[in-house]
């Protein structure tokens, strides 16, 4: 479980940097990370608790990658202020397709035309 979750994190900081910073604003990718930490603690169901787990590492390595961690404790208690309890699902919705997104053109690109085959399966 705990390499699975090294993989994916490794996965969603390669697509944090691999991304077009303009294509949200700090402000988007804060909101995101906020939604995410709370599905990622209230969510029962544990595909769902796993999707925006993995949304808080991808959104908080994009904010990394851009702002210092002064400007992000400044951002997160203003985006904090504002956000509602209301807007929490629809955010994440957004966001978590974002991600989805992200995830899919990474996994085009690493297996189209001229990509190296994966690894062989370790022999039992």
């Amino acid at each position: 479980m705990a390499q699975k979750l090294m993989r994916i994190g490794a996965a969603l900081a390669a697509l944090a940097f691999a991304a077009p910073v303009a294509a949200q604003s700090v402000d988007e990718d804060v909101r995101c990370l906020l939604a995410a930490n709370v599905f990622a603690r209230a969510e029962k169901d544990p595909a769902k608790r796993q999707l925006s787990s993995a949304a808080s590492i991808f959104y908080l390595g994009r904010l990394d990658a851009r702002i210092s961690n002064e400007r992000l404790k400044a951002a997160v208690q203003a985006q904090a202020k504002t956000m509602q309890a209301s807007s929490l699902g629809p955010t994440m919705t957004n966001c978590a397709k974002h991600l989805t997104d992200k995830g899919l053109a990474m996994r085009a690109f690493s297996v189209g035309p001229g990509a190296a085959a994966p690894p062989p399966a370790p022999k039992k």
